[in-house]
């Protein structure tokens, strides 16, 4: 005969999740305490250890809960920043086994860049025309000593600083682990003199056009630049 924890379907599994996930959102379970000890909250559940174990992983990716050894499970904390944090490492795992191709990425960037260049639109921002301004500075003095790592580091900003007029930390958080993927491809190119002054001749444009107001031309230049 199987036990509970063999024979249990997946569905207990997604309702311990589930249980505990309300309990810890709604304070139940405050941070910096920790859950009942093992058996007594399988017990509580109506479920088996292995059941338990494998929900409080669960818990803990989605950074509600922190497993220690010897000591249990310990409530984090479920504000944003923890839930961003988490979500983080998720994408950053995701993307590292699941390799995106060039032209997805690519495809991901073009439609937060583009929506990005929307908001502009919609609520013209002189603080991010700004920050972009100083990037864009940085990416010339960068390219001028011959810095290919710090060119590197301030053309990535550049296109952070567009998408971040969305005010979205979500977007932002995301966007960063897109760019992550496109620093081997950097890497190999950026170090060459011409690629450099050629992407800071369309950072330029891209910038002009949006001081400018010019939307449209943003878009458009802003889809050639991320062409391969």
């Amino acid at each position: 005969m199987h036990s509970f924890d063999e024979i249990a379907p997946r569905g207990a599994y997604a309702q311990v999740v589930e249980q505990l996930e309300g309990r810890i959102l709604r304070g139940e379970f405050p941070p910096n305490e920790r859950l009942p000890p093992e058996a007594a909250l399988a017990a509580q559940l109506g479920v088996g250890r292995r059941v338990l174990r494998e929900a409080l992983r669960s818990l803990e990716i989605k950074g509600l809960v922190e497993i220690r050894h010897g000591v249990g499970t310990v409530v984090r904390r479920n504000d944003l920043s923890s839930f961003l944090h988490a979500l983080q490492q998720n994408v950053r795992s995701f993307l590292s086994v699941n390799r995106a191709e060039a032209e997805q990425v690519r495809h991901l960037r073009l439609l937060f860049e583009s929506a990005a260049i929307d908001a502009l639109a919609a609520r013209p921002d002189a603080t991010c025309l700004t920050a972009l301004a100083e990037k864009l500075e940085q990416q010339r003095q960068a390219a001028g000593a011959g810095d290919a790592a710090a060119y590197q580091r301030h053309h990535l900003e550049f296109h952070r600083q567009i998408v971040s007029a969305l005010g979205n930390p979500l977007i932002d958080m995301l966007y960063a682990q897109v760019l992550e993927l496109m620093q081997p491809v950097m890497q190999a190119t950026a170090a060459r003199p011409g690629v450099m002054r050629g992407a800071i001749k369309e950072h330029e444009a891209i910038f002009s056009a949006l001081q400018a107001r010019q939307y449209a031309e943003a878009r458009r230049l802003i889809q050639e630049h991320l062409q391969p």
